[in-house]
This record gives C-alpha cells, structure tokens and sequence, in this order.
C-alpha cells in the first residue's frame, strides 16, 4: 500500500513495476449519493467526472512516484465505473491505464462510453454477477458473467462477497 484516501487506495509492486488503483465504491457520504443518482438518471459522465478527475490526478502523482510498467485500475459498484471512466480518459496522459477490471459497476447503457471504451487501448473488462440489476446496462458486450458464490446465492447479487475466495 503506498497512499490513498477513503475513495481510493494504491498498491505497488516494485518488483513488477506495477501500479494499482482500486476505487471504492459508493461511500455513503453525500456527494457519492448524488452520484449513484445521477447513474440511475442515465448522466454517468456528470456522475463520475468530478471523482474520475481526482483520481487521475493522484495516480499521475503515483505514477511519478514509481517506475511503471503497468498500471490497472479496480473498483467495485461506484468504484468500477469510476475506474472504467479513469481508464479510458487516461490514454492520451502520462499514465495511461492499460488494464481496468470493473465488478457491478453501475450505470445505465451509455452510447459515449461504449464507444470512448472501445477505442482506447487498454483492456477493459466487467466483472458481473448474473442477476445484478445495477450492472446490467454497463458495457454489455465486454461483461464477463459469473454466478453468486456458493453459500451466498441468498445474498444481494451486487454484493462485493461473490467476487471473494
């Protein structure tokens, strides 16, 4: 772990030269609220834009920090579309993003960020637990689908649980 703050946390390895961002997801403070509504809106850029920029602008400190040969972004929920969206705004910057693993991110289908998704240059992949209704909609065609975890199929499919081993 090499810093963070209570919307996002990065870990470096040295030995692989590989910077991680892993987003949090909804916080529950009021400006998270605000834009998990703005999601359900279908206004996913004005949901995220304001937490994307922060978060690009730490991990371009981060990166200067440490010698990079690839960075990944995470998130869960709020954090996975947080995640996606710094990932495909960060191919024209000085610490491009080359892999992003979003898990239930929510939002609504979004014909901009279907298309800023499919013409960057990193690997963007959705992690999404079958039967999660607030993932449905975010980039459909590069969704990988799994079931709930054994033992758990009575809890909520967004649920971060059935994801972990």
């Amino acid at each position: 772990y090499v810093g963070g703050c209570s919307y996002r946390g990065f870990w470096y390895s040295a030995a692989l030269c590989h910077l991680v961002l892993a987003e949090r997801g909804t916080v529950g403070d009021t400006d998270d609220l605000q834009r998990d509504v703005l999601l359900a809106l279908g206004l996913g850029c004005a949901a995220v834009s304001g937490r994307a920029r922060d978060s690009a602008a730490e991990l371009a400190e981060q990166a200067k920090s440490h010698l990079c040969s690839r960075i990944t972004a995470t998130g869960h929920s709020l954090g996975g579309t947080v995640a996606a969206y710094v990932t495909c705004n960060s191919q024209q910057s000085t610490s491009p993003v080359s892999t992003a693993h979003a898990f239930n991110p929510g939002g609504l289908p979004d014909l901009s960020r279907t298309l800023s998704c499919s013409l960057a240059s990193a690997e963007i992949v959705v992690h999404r637990i079958r039967g999660d209704k607030i993932s449905v909609g975010f980039l459909p065609a590069l969704q990988r689908k799994y079931s709930r975890r054994p033992g758990y199929e009575e809890t909520d499919s967004h649920c971060l649980v059935h994801f972990l081993n």
